[in-house]
């Protein structure tokens, strides 16, 4: 537009959202084509409208932005582009006769033009940064390098900001704006020809709908009219100013895309990760997890926190494809469709580990993979990884050996005489033969005193050398007992026959117990104390 005179603050952030206007269809579109590494280019005509929308990946390889410096101001658009090298440019800032502009410029640096007011909407580019802080925010974000300011907002948070009644708005008008993508990944830039016939120009309204069309989510019109103007390194001025020429205008955005190098503006994504390792698993020779038929393995996986922003309890292990239940599930999972939250809160540059049970449900061997949510906000694959694939586990689900089904919630399962199976830190394994504790030989118990048989108890140390104790002699009519190491019991009450196997085993354990002391070796099964002597029995003979 033609040099500004002083205009009211916009107070449009105060004013009510209103529904999009509506305006003629345009025609069929051409494809979007790239133009430049990075830049993807489409003309929209028809319906009584004539557009351009330039979409530039901020992530590109070399992309970023260039402000015009104080001593490059008052150039036409093309001359901008190409004394910078650009691959591409647009108009900037409103400005009066001086080439002054209404808000801050910035290039390289270098800060001029106007002051910063609360009703003009920056849009500001810095290392890892794009920044749309609208109206009523003061001041340029910390580390700004290039500069160009519009007014008014268009789009806040993807929401219509609204019309408060400015005829710079209400009436259609050739226009320029720039808009960013709700990830801060890519730039939309559209420029609106007007005052023609089949180029009605728009309303502010109608160019916030356009841009939201595009994918923007934080938007800003900037200077219009006759500046209006849309220059491709590859392809000269693509549309048509109103003046019939390129007007020379105070700023300028320019796009700097070599195809190689560093993205300056790419965002570092707010959630995104990569894999440290897994534990916990003991797998088989051929690397697969075996899992009992209604048991449960229970490992983990530490993952990275490379994003901005921290984990929370809402940052969950996923089975993938997304939101689809795993055939190794766990009842102790989440949800069907989420394992576990991460375990303590994990900041960026931290690693986080997330619990993953995995449970045998059906026999057989099968493959599930693994990804990351941030419940609410976004998976991870989408903002840089890992893949929903990057994470996989090969399990098999054998036949379990005789035993419980689950294990104890403090995963040290207490073993008695039939137990054979217990979980450590790593799974569900089978406990060794020579440390089973189990039944002795056949009983010995008489039946003189009208008792059934006692049963006898044997326990064998690791080496198995332990002495039996299987039986208990008595006296006629009951009388006195004395525990004698691998002795066959004489005829006696069934009763103390029975206790004779639990005395005998609790002279076992505590044997064992001399030997090992008071801790037990990890992954050995722990047992129950030994029972009480209801008879006060000593060890030795009475």
């Amino acid at each position: 537009m033609r040099p500004f005179a002083p205009h009211r603050p916009f107070s449009s952030r105060l004013a009510p959202a209103v529904a999009l206007l509506t305006f003629a269809t345009p025609g069929a579109a051409l494809a979007f084509e790239e133009r430049f590494p990075g830049g993807q280019y489409q003309r929209f005509e028809g319906g009584g409208q004539d557009y351009h929308v330039l979409k530039v990946d901020l992530c590109a390889p070399g992309i970023r932005f260039r402000g015009t410096k104080p001593g490059e101001r008052a150039q036409v658009v093309s001359s901008f582009g190409g004394s910078v090298g650009a691959a591409a440019a647009i108009n900037g800032d409103f400005f009066n006769g001086s080439y002054e502009t209404m808000g801050p410029a910035m290039g390289d640096g270098e800060l001029w033009g106007g002051g910063d007011h609360e009703f003009i909407a920056p849009v500001t580019f810095g290392p890892r940064f794009v920044e749309v802080p609208h109206e009523n925010v003061v001041g340029l974000p910390p580390g700004a390098q290039q500069a160009v300011c519009g007014r008014p907002t268009l789009l806040d948070d993807g929401n219509l900001v609204g019309d408060n009644g400015d005829g710079l708005c209400t009436a259609r008008h050739p226009r320029t704006a720039i808009g960013i993508s709700q990830d801060h990944r890519t730039m939309i830039l559209v420029v609106v020809d007007g005052r023609r016939g089949g180029a009605a120009g728009m309303t502010c309204d109608e160019l916030a709908g356009v841009l939201r069309d595009h994918g923007a989510f934080d938007a800003v019109n900037v200077d219009g009219g006759g500046s209006s103007t849309m220059w491709l390194g590859n392809g000269g001025v693509v549309n048509r100013p109103s003046d019939g020429r390129e007007r020379t205008v105070a700023n300028h955005l320019a796009i700097i895309a070599p195809g190689s190098g560093d993205a300056a503006h790419c965002p570092e994504p707010a959630y995104r990760a990569e894999i440290v390792g897994t534990g916990g698993f003991s797998p088989a020779a051929d690397g697969v997890i075996e899992i009992g038929l209604g048991r449960a393995a229970v490992g983990f996986v530490e993952l990275r926190n490379t994003g901005r922003a921290g984990w929370d309890a809402n940052t969950k292990l996923a089975p993938t494809p997304r939101d689809q239940p795993s055939v190794l599930g766990a009842p102790s999972w989440l949800s069907p469709t989420r394992v576990s939250s991460v375990t303590a809160a994990t900041p960026p540059g931290e690693v986080g580990r997330f619990a993953l049970p995995l449970y045998g449900n059906v026999l057989g061997e099968s493959t599930q993979t693994f990804a990351l949510v941030q419940e609410g906000a976004a998976w991870f694959a989408d903002q840089g990884g890992p893949a929903d694939d990057a994470l996989s586990v090969r399990a098999r689900v054998v036949e379990a050996p005789a035993g419980p089904p689950t294990s104890p919630p403090d995963g040290e399962a207490e073993v008695d005489a039939a137990e054979v199976i217990w979980r450590t830190e790593d799974a569900f394994v089978s406990v060794p033969e020579s440390d089973a504790v189990g039944p002795g030989p056949a009983p010995t118990g008489g039946t003189a005193g009208g008792g059934e048989p006692g049963a006898g108890g044997q326990a064998l140390d690791d080496d198995g050398a332990d002495a039996g104790y299987t039986a208990v002699e008595t006296g006629p009519g009951g009388g006195g007992c004395a525990v004698a190491p691998g002795v066959a019991g004489a005829a006696g009450a069934g009763t103390l026959g029975g206790l004779a196997g639990l005395f005998g085993l609790a002279r076992a354990l505590r044997r064992r117990r001399r030997r090992y002391g008071s801790g037990r070796p990890r992954g050995r099964p722990r047992v129950r104390p030994r029972p009480k002597n209801p008879q006060n029995v000593s060890e030795a003979s009475t």
